[in-house]
């Protein structure tokens, strides 16, 4: 990757986290104007016409419950003419406050699974390269047949953060604040279920 590249990649993601996106949450089904499609996640910024030189006519969009990789999960994405968040041609709301698709959250206030889908997408729209594996299997600091941990500063291209990396088969599970929990992440998913516990404040 180049210098002009890793830079270009540093301001798409700065501290990891996708930079043009707005997220909401409505709380989920059993809040009052919630649904299984709990979170919106839509995104922004000149996307359509930058990635693979070809423009998009629709502004895109995905809706998910809070796991979108379950049998029993929903992940659905769409496209509008205009972002769904600012249809009337109001200004979308701060973080924090609310409209139509519920309360404006942060990317990290997502769960982990949701990240996944958020920053495959957010990849793919602005063409930013899969991280490399060969940088993360080279620092791996702990490894347990396909699994594999390493620092999050490793394998994300100069990107400053910080936490580790689960890696399975050179596919990114998720990002925590210390190795013994994603250790505990990696025996979990092995097993078929996820630890219930935050992630780290870090892009996924």
């Amino acid at each position: 990757m180049t210098k002009a590249q890793q830079a270009r990649v540093t301001r798409l993601l700065p501290d990891g986290r996708p930079r043009w996106v707005r997220i909401y949450d409505n709380g989920g089904p059993d809040a009052v104007d919630g649904s299984i499609d709990r979170y919106t996640v839509v995104y922004t910024g000149r996307y359509r016409c930058c990635a693979d030189k070809t423009c998009r006519a629709h502004s895109q969009y995905v809706g998910m419950s809070g796991s979108p990789y379950h049998p029993q999960g929903m992940c659905m994405h769409g496209e509008s003419p205009q972002p769904i968040d600012s249809l009337s041609g109001q200004w979308p709301p701060a973080i924090g406050r609310r409209n139509h698709l519920g309360k404006r959250i942060r990317f990290e206030e997502l769960p982990a699974d949701c990240q996944r889908v958020v920053m495959s997408d957010y990849r793919e729209l602005w063409g930013i390269p899969v991280l490399d594996w060969r940088i993360g299997q080279a620092g791996a600091i702990w490894t347990a047949g396909d699994y594999c941990i390493t620092t999050y500063r490793q394998i994300a291209l100069g990107i400053s953060a910080g936490g580790y990396v689960l890696l399975h088969s050179r596919e990114e599970l998720g990002r925590y604040e210390t190795l013994a929990k994603a250790q505990n992440a990696a025996e979990s998913h092995n097993r078929g279920v996820w630890p219930m516990y935050d992630q780290a404040e870090v892009g996924a």
